[in-house]
């Protein structure tokens, strides 16, 4: 009777572990993060726009010679780059964006594109 509870033990600690490690991959890639609600778009660390994700948009982000440096399309809820100036195109290649907390960046041009919640721009009025 002992062997039978202590074989039991062990299968329900190794089917708790095994949901424990399933839940911080789930966690730790961000695959439970909300839906956007809107895009930030800061250029050199101020905020050149603020978008909401449920329009769609053609943005052209301009520098100071008023120049389009990138250009960001808002569409369908999703967040990409179609375009930049800048030599290697990194922030075109990273594709689409549509939940909070992820971001578009080009160091070229002191771009990034950011995505919101609803949560995080009540959080980030209160703090300002």
């Amino acid at each position: 009777m002992k062997e039978l509870v202590a074989k039991r033990d062990i299968y329900i600690i190794l089917i708790l572990l095994i949901i424990a490690v399933f839940a911080y991959f789930i966690v730790s890639k961000g695959l439970v993060k909300e839906s956007g609600q809107t895009c930030v778009i800061s250029v050199d660390g101020e905020t050149y726009g603020v978008y909401p994700l449920d329009e769609d948009l053609e943005i052209e982000v301009l520098s100071d010679d008023n120049t389009v440096t990138n250009t960001v399309v808002i569409k369908d809820s999703y967040v990409f780059m179609t375009d930049a100036d800048c030599p290697d195109k990194l922030c075109v290649k990273q594709g689409k964006i549509s939940k909070s907390g992820q971001m578009i960046v080009c160091l070229p041009n002191k771009v990034v594109v950011e995505i919101y919640g609803e949560e995080d721009l009540e959080i980030d009025g209160i703090s300002q």
